[in-house]
């Protein structure tokens, strides 16, 4: 458990003023603009003719020609937050009470000097992440992993200094607590995002967050009051939300609609379709003198970018319905027009658990969506919701569905979700053509360099 000391001994966390890390941010925005264009104008300037040659003998090089808009992309990036960190200044975070509980509140607040808008819509979340170095065959590489995040949207307030964010998270207690910096630790941390005329308020701040005894849990028992007061101020936005609750035909429907995932879903397919064309272009550069090889490894490169635009278009193209009642749970999914489901047995539901379903992250913040899982008597496990915002969110449609059940249904004690069960094992033919795949690569250059083999081997009998 943190404990006083170790708060005192980090410089963020000497009391409850806790500072953005918008500073440091900025500068390192500047700093990589600027490597990355000295970078680019010294190949240009150096390269000069050279580099026109290489784009007339393999178009693949005109691809380059990106770098220089993507070192004013950069600045561009540099200069924006520079001028947010000059119209909003150090807005630090106060929190209240100090540090963060597990399994009691996390609550703050933070002045931003802008003037009051009724219409402004200030979207927070809490997230733990999990830092670690993770070793891959000889390199070892920084891992970051969110573990935990919950979401909501405010209204502000008005204060002395234009608008006064305040929120409050309740955390459960089965989640570790804020680490010191180290190879493997945790990380707690604050996002305030409001969409603004100009630069928007974008703030995040690394704050602790830890145990504490029940008592002191109750001793704060006021922060309480505060969250009831604070979640009058959330914003519901049906429109917005998935998924799409209604009664039919005596039951409550959760529609997820196609489509609600189509930032994720597009860029699956653009990416695709980019890397397939780049490497097209790339491999003809080699064909002449590696042709087998080269076909091969298109072939990989291929069968890659295909499955990614594949499942860009099930992101975007697949929907589904799932229709709750006393007596079961009836799912019904939509692929393409293709349907299929199944029903189950309210009866044969041990419970309804929160999983993690998807994350997306812009290299400086990470988003998470959740999905319900129904765990089956027998361990089994069946999907009944996904793409949920926040871990309050997901518990509450959790709840819903429970509600659904009746009062007489009540969660029953499993050892373990049977994952054994789910387990698929290939078939032979399946396994001997991923054998026969990962073997490929190796005779494609074995082939392609056999008068080079036949030469050496000649070399070598002659010192025989």
């Amino acid at each position: 458990m943190i404990n006083q000391t170790e708060l005192v001994s980090n410089t963020k966390w000497k009391n409850n003023r806790i500072l953005s890390t918008a500073s440091s941010q900025y500068k390192m925005y500047w700093l990589f603009a600027i490597f990355w264009n000295a970078l680019v104008w010294a190949a240009i300037i150096l390269g000069g003719e050279n580099i026109l040659k290489a784009f007339d003998e393999n178009p693949v090089f005109y691809f380059f020609i990106s770098f220089p808009f993507i070192g004013l992309f950069l600045v561009y990036q540099a200069l924006r937050e520079t001028l947010a960190w000059i119209k909003f200044g150090k807005t630090p975070l106060i929190m209240e009470p100090f540090p963060g509980q597990l399994g009691g509140v996390v609550s703050g607040y933070v002045d931003v000097p802008v003037l009051f808008d009724a219409s402004n819509r200030v979207n927070v979340s809490l997230s733990c992440v999990h830092h670690y170095w993770e070793r891959r065959q000889s390199e070892s590489r920084k891992t970051s992993d969110v573990i935990w995040q919950d979401s909501m949207t405010v209204r502000p307030r008005t204060s002395a200094k234009g608008l006064r964010i305040h929120f409050t998270f309740n955390p459960p207690e089965n989640l570790p607590e804020s680490q010191q910096s180290s190879r493997d630790y945790h990380e707690w941390g604050a996002k305030i995002d409001i969409p603004l005329t100009g630069s928007d308020f974008v703030r995040e701040f690394i704050i602790p967050v830890c145990q504490v005894s029940d008592q002191v849990i109750t001793a704060t028992a006021r922060f309480a009051r505060q969250a009831v007061e604070q979640f009058d101020q959330q914003v519901k936005i049906p429109d917005a939300r998935i998924p799409l609750i209604s009664l039919h035909q005596g039951r409550t429907r959760f529609q997820y609609p196609w489509f609600r995932s189509k930032g994720m879903g597009l860029g699956f397919i653009v990416f695709g379709i980019f890397f397939s064309v780049f490497v097209w272009f790339m491999l003809q550069g080699f064909a002449d003198f590696l042709p087998v090889t080269s076909m091969v490894f298109f072939g990989y490169v291929e069968l890659f970018a295909v499955t990614m635009i594949l499942l860009g278009i099930y992101l975007l193209g697949n929907s589904m319905t799932v229709d709750v009642g006393t007596s079961n749970i009836k799912i019904r999914h939509n692929i393409l027009g293709i349907q299929f489901g199944g029903e189950i047995e309210t009866s044969n539901i041990a419970d309804i658990v929160i999983d993690k379903s998807a994350s997306a992250g812009d290299g400086q913040s990470t988003k998470l969506w959740y999905s319900l899982k129904v765990i089956h008597k027998d361990g089994l496990e069946s999907t009944v919701a996904d793409s949920l915002e926040g871990y309050s969110y997901a518990e509450s449609i959790r709840q819903q569905m429970i509600d659904c059940f009746g009062h007489r249904w009540k969660p029953t004690a499993y050892s373990e979700r049977n994952k054994t069960l789910k387990k698929f094992d290939l078939p032979r033919p399946v396994k001997s053509l991923g054998m026969i795949a990962s073997l490929a690569m190796p005779l494609a250059l074995v082939y392609d360099f056999r008068e080079g083999f036949a030469s050496l081997i000649q070399i070598f009998s002659s010192f025989l």
